[in-house]
Formats: structure tokens, C-alpha cells, sequence
């Protein structure tokens, strides 16, 4: 999978790693192919790729995909990272899975989480992600600010021709939840 000799040659500082293709959501501005069935990395080939980076404080790691907590070994993911020794572990999430239980694993496993939205409303955000998401998606950032780990959520919304006039009352609106890492990205 990974040549045993890349991390002696170079200094990896970062892999995203995606565990599977497979999404519940169909965001017209996405790359990946959601929903598709074409894999789902398995335990073995996460280890080899693990075991290929070199452990320390610059190296970070990130689960994304289509949608990592439709994986069903998820948490076995997410076990595995904890025995090593990893700067930074960040997951990808649309976070309208992330019930209150998913919230308190995620804090107790003290990974950062990244999560898309796109705008302030159900109005704005469901143009790009589908009907519900919005409602699902705050639903879930507030589990996890129930959790109190604000610091470790940052936001990523995508800037398109539908949110451009939108962007500033999202911003707004997690600012007064409490987040303050907030990325745009085009």
C-alpha cells in the first residue's frame, strides 16, 4: 500500500485518510462519488498506513471520506490512532450523525473534528447538502458543544454563488455557539 521506505526518505507531516467513499449526504460541491459502495479501507491497510508515518508532535492525521462514521469500524479506527504517538488527530463529518453518545466518544477520544456547513439557514445550506441537512448538521454540533470541546471544532464551509451573502451571519451564528475556528474555502 505505502512503501515501507517513504517515511524514512521524507518527512510526512499530514495524511488524510479516507475510510471509506460511502456518504449520506449527496453536496453538489463534493468531489467524492457519495454513496458509492467502492470500498472501505480495512484494519489492516489503516495499520500499514499508521505504521508508515513517524510518530511525533508534526504529524497529524485525518480520517475523512464520504462520511467516516458510516464506517462500521470506526472506533476501531479510532482506537488504533490513540496508541500512537500523533501530533494532531482530526475526522471530516457532515456531523448529522453525531448523536449525544457519538459526542461523548469523540471527546473522550480527544480527536478534533471538522465539519462541513454551509450556511446560516436551512434556506442556504440544504441548496447544497439536501433537504433536513441543516437541522441534522447543527443538531449535531450542538451535541458536541454539550460535550464543552469547542476548541476542538472547526468549521469548514464551502463559498459558493448560493452562500456568498450568507457567509457572514453563519459566522455569527458560531461565533454566539462558542466555535471559533472557522476555514472558507472555495
Amino acid at each position: 500500500m505505502i512503501n515501507e521506505n517513504l517515511a524514512e526518505n521524507y518527512k510526512l507531516q499530514g495524511v488524510y485518510i479516507e475510510l471509506t467513499s460511502k456518504c449520506n449526504l449527496r453536496c453538489l460541491h463534493c468531489y467524492n462519488e457519495s454513496g458509492s459502495l467502492r470500498g472501505m479501507l480495512g484494519i489492516a491497510e489503516f495499520n500499514n498506513i499508521l505504521d508508515s508515518l513517524q510518530e511525533g508532535e508534526d504529524t497529524a492525521v485525518t480520517l475523512s471520506g464520504g462520511e467516516p462514521l458510516l464506517h462500521p469500524s470506526i472506533w476501531t479506527f479510532i482506537e488504533e490512532l490513540d496508541k500512537k504517538n500523533f501530533g494532531k488527530k482530526l475526522m471530516i463529518t457532515n456531523a448529522t450523525l453525531i448523536t449525544p453518545q457519538i459526542a461523548k466518544q469523540l471527546k473522550n477520544h480527544q480527536i478534533s473534528i471538522q465539519i462541513s456547513l454551509n450556511g446560516s439557514c436551512a434556506e442556504t445550506h440544504d441548496k447544497l447538502c439536501g433537504k433536513g441537512n441543516f437541522e441534522r448538521t447543527i443538531r449535531g454540533i450542538n451535541n458536541l458543544l454539550q460535550e464543552e470541546i469547542q476548541e476542538r471544532i472547526l468549521i469548514r464551509c464551502m463559498v459558493s454563488a448560493f452562500n456568498l451573502n450568507d457567509i457572514e451571519k453563519m459566522i455569527d451564528m458560531l461565533v454566539q455557539k462558542g466555535i471559533r475556528q472557522i476555514d472558507l474555502a472555495t
